[in-house]
């Protein structure tokens, strides 16, 4: 992938989430819009949570979005919060280098993860050289077919070991002694150390955040496998490890769909708060991609940036497929 820096400073990865429109009906909750910069949903709802003075559980959500970049998502709240109230936590949490913002915009039902259309994103790539560069100018509503792999923020926070697989492990082996350990180490809290690890995680863990952990398990998993694939179908590949986690990629984007001789998805055992269910994931996704524009990157000397827009269905990482496309198209 040469030396292209993404995600640098959050304006460079901007997120909106795409809503499948509320039907007529009698609602029960609130529903709010979520901007935020430098915080994760888990962190807004918590920051929410607490400010708001909720259960964790009274606010639903479609989709999960990191800290690295600018998002929009929707959420609906089990109560209404007030105006004046809304204000001050707007304000509350407001500072140039990380916010979160709600605004109002109507009544809704309870929110499921998952059920959303997917993400529109806008990407700047830094740290270009003038043929890269040149390269990603040329992209004009080009279709792109690539991997469909979980990437490294399904495995951890940004500035801690990504270990969240792994936690998820011992959550699912019942060794909660040693996912606490790594509860601590991924960055999830500050506690030092607790005197019944098994309560700590049946009692004061929001329960979807406990199968987000036990999916990213999941996720690894099918990860191995897909590689695997990979190595089986594809003649020329590149081995991609500059995030932590091992990726194999493929030179060309188009022998991507060799892998369609292997069939469509890869079977994965999906958690959420219920328990446990057989589910399937598509080997490759498809997106469309429009280069908006190339200049001088201000950040690096003598070097380019580019911006491009794209979108995805919900559940596909928009940085596997950058780093996919910049192996093609990267010098």
């Amino acid at each position: 992938m040469s030396n292209v820096k993404i995600k640098e400073i959050p304006e460079d990865f901007i997120v909106n989430e795409i809503s499948i429109p509320t039907s007529d009906g009698v609602y029960t909750h609130s529903r709010y819009r979520l901007a935020k910069k430098g915080y994760s949903t888990f962190e807004a709802i918590e920051r929410m949570s607490s400010f708001f003075a909720l259960s964790s559980s009274q606010i639903t959500y479609c989709g999960l979005k990191d800290e690295e970049g600018i998002t929009t998502q929707e959420v609906s709240i089990k109560v209404h919060i007030p105006d004046e109230a809304l204000e001050r936590f707007n304000a509350t949490m407001y500072a140039s280098s990380a916010y979160i913002e709600l605004t109002y915009i109507g009544q809704s039902n309870s929110q499921e993860i998952g059920k959303l259309l997917g993400n529109a994103f806008t990407v700047t790539l830094r740290n270009l050289s003038g043929a890269d560069a040149e390269a990603f100018s040329e992209i004009h509503k080009r279709d792109y077919a690539f991997l469909n792999y979980y990437d490294y923020q399904r495995f951890g926070i940004p500035g801690y070991p990504q270990v969240t697989h792994l936690l998820g492990k011992a959550l699912l082996d019942q060794d909660y002694q040693r996912a606490f350990k790594l509860y601590r180490l991924s960055g999830n809290t500050k506690i030092d150390s607790i005197k019944d690890p098994e309560k700590f995680f049946t009692s004061d863990v929001d329960a979807r955040k406990l199968s987000f952990f036990k999916n990213a398990y999941s996720s690894s998993i099918w990860n191995n496998e897909l590689m695997y694939l990979v190595q089986r179908n594809v003649p020329n590949t590149v081995i991609d490890d500059s995030t932590g986690i091992t990726y194999r990629f493929c030179k060309n984007l188009k022998d991507v769909l060799l892998l369609l001789r292997q069939g469509d998805n890869l079977p994965y055992l999906k958690y959420d708060v219920q328990g446990s269910h057989q589910s399937e994931r598509s080997l490759i996704t498809h997106t469309r991609v429009e280069c908006l524009n190339t200049s001088d990157d201000e950040r690096h000397a003598n070097c380019k940036k580019a911006t491009v827009t794209f979108i995805l269905p919900s559940g596909c990482y928009a940085t596997t497929f950058i780093r996919q496309l910049c192996t093609c198209l990267c010098k």
